[in-house]
């Protein structure tokens, strides 16, 4: 296709253009059962006059799996006339199932995303102070009540210590003693408001 895309051009628009539900054409077909197929006739369906008109005489279908939802069909043409070939399509199934997998932690991460600026947007509108901290005693989440209470941003917050923002050294030893006696014992506690800047 890449030393001579002209030639394929009728086939590439027609396929362009068209939508293939569960069952229609080779795509649909595959999308249907979840299963690599193969053709060795091209010279029937919708996309038949374009895949004479540029010498297309085979093809092959597999789906992109995540466990079992197909996420995608990829079909590949041929000008030859290969036999119907096991291994292929075995290894085809294989090569959806890898994508299937990337595909799957890419939404994973899409959703975290979405799931992180939600709650970021319902966290800012509280005018209490909202963190999360890890065992080291790093900012990982930071409302912006918190952030205004430290002259700064959330962005800048996350991965610091409040001790890097100018905090008034008695406020931070006192704050990270009840940080830590949080994460010991594992209870809640409500903290007064304080100014922790010099």
């Amino acid at each position: 296709y890449l030393s001579d895309p002209d030639r394929f051009a009728a086939f590439r628009d027609v396929t362009q253009g068209l939508t293939f539900a569960r069952g229609d054409g080779l795509p649909g077909r595959v999308l249907e059962s979840g299963m690599p197929s193969w053709i060795e006739d091209t010279g029937k369906g919708r996309r038949s006059a374009a895949a004479i008109e540029c010498g297309l005489n085979s093809g092959f279908a597999f789906p992109v799996l995540a466990g079992e939802r197909v996420l995608a069909v990829l079909e590949f043409y041929s000008d030859q006339m290969p036999k119907d070939d096991t291994r292929l399509l075995d290894l085809a199934g294989q090569i959806g199932t890898l994508l299937g997998r990337v595909a799957e932690r890419q939404m994973a991460a899409e959703a975290s995303r979405r799931s992180e600026t939600r709650l970021r947007r319902i966290i800012d509108l509280v005018p209490h102070r909202i963190f999360i901290k890890d065992g080291a005693g790093r900012f990982q989440l930071v409302n912006k009540a918190t952030a205004d209470a430290f002259n700064t941003t959330p962005e800048e917050m996350i991965g610091h210590k409040s001790t890097e923002f100018h905090v008034d050294e008695k406020a931070a030893a006192r704050f990270n003693a009840e940080d830590q006696k949080i994460l010991e014992n594992g209870e809640p506690k409500l903290f007064p408001e304080e100014n922790y800047l010099h």
